[in-house]
C-alpha cells in the first residue's frame, strides 16, 4: 500500500498512463492524489477525464483536486467572458478533444457528459493527508482569516515561502507552477521540507528548459518517479 501525488497532466493521457500503469504499477491497495489541471493545452483532455473516472468506477482510490483550468471550464458554462478567458488559456484544445471523442457535432457546454460535469463539480480545493501533507493546486493566502477558504488563492496563487506559524508540521505540495525536474529533485533532498513543487511542466516539453516531465511523488518514501512526455 502506497500513496502517490501527481500534478498537472493537462490532457497528456499517454504519459499519465505510462507513469501510473508501468512505472508506479498502481494497484487497488494504493492511493493516488491528483493536484488538478487535467485539461487544456494537451491533446487528450476529454479522454484523460474518462480515464480517471473509469479508475474510480473500477475501485481504484483516486482523490482528485481542482485546478484553475477545471474552474475556468466550469465558469465558462455560465459566462461568456469566462468562456473567452478559458479559450485564451487553450480551452479550445479541450473542446477539440471532446469533438474527437464524441463526434464533430459536439457542442460546448450542452454536450458535456453528465459524468464529466459531476466529476468536475465535485473536485475539492485541497486535501490534508496523514496530518502531515497539505495538497493544493496553486498556492495559499497565508494571511487570510481562513487561508483554506480562499479558494481563488488555492487555484491561482503562485507559491511563496511558508510562514513559520502556518500549519506547523505540515508540508505543502503544490502544482500550477512549471518547475524544472532537477529543481523538484533538489527540493526533495532538503532537510526541512515545507514547500514542494510537483508540476514538472509535462505539457511544456521543448518549451521550458528542464521541463517536459510528469512526476509522481511517493508520500511514504518521499521519492520521485517520473517520465518524459510521450504525447508529443
Amino acid at each position: 500500500m502506497a500513496s502517490y501525488v501527481i500534478s498537472d497532466t493537462h490532457g497528456c493521457l499517454l504519459t499519465l498512463r505510462h507513469l501510473v500503469e508501468d512505472l508506479i504499477a498502481f494497484s487497488k491497495n494504493d492511493s493516488l492524489f491528483l493536484l488538478g489541471d487535467y485539461i487544456d493545452r494537451g491533446p487528450l483532455s476529454a479522454q484523460l477525464l474518462d480515464y480517471l473516472i473509469s479508475l474510480t468506477e473500477n475501485g481504484y482510490q483516486i482523490i482528485p483536486l481542482r485546478g484553475n483550468h477545471e474552474q475556468m471550464l466550469l465558469d465558462s458554462m455560465y459566462s461568456t467572458s469566462a468562456y473567452l478567458l478559458w479559450l485564451q488559456n487553450m480551452g479550445n484544445e479541450t473542446i477539440a478533444s471532446y469533438k474527437n471523442l464524441y463526434g464533430i457535432n459536439f457542442s460546448f457546454p450542452q454536450d458535456i457528459p453528465k459524468k464529466h460535469y459531476t466529476f468536475l463539480r465535485n473536485l475539492s480545493y485541497y486535501e490534508i493527508v496523514n496530518q502531515k501533507f497539505l495538497l493544493v493546486h496553486g498556492g495559499i493566502n497565508y494571511y487570510a482569516k481562513n487561508p483554506l477558504e480562499d479558494t481563488n488563492a488555492l487555484l491561482w496563487n503562485r507559491p511563496v515561502e511558508v510562514p513559520t506559524g502556518f500549519m506547523p508540521g505540515h508540508t505543502i505540495i503544490h502544482g500550477h507552477t512549471p518547475t524544472p525536474l532537477r529543481t523538484i529533485l533538489e527540493k526533495l533532498e532538503e532537510t526541512e521540507q515545507r514547500l514542494i513543487p510537483l508540476d514538472a511542466g509535462c505539457v511544456y516539453k521543448g518549451k521550458i528548459a528542464g521541463c517536459g516531465y510528469l512526476a509522481a511523488l511517493n508520500l511514504d518514501e518521499m521519492s520521485l518517479l517520473f517520465c518524459e512526455n510521450i504525447d508529443f
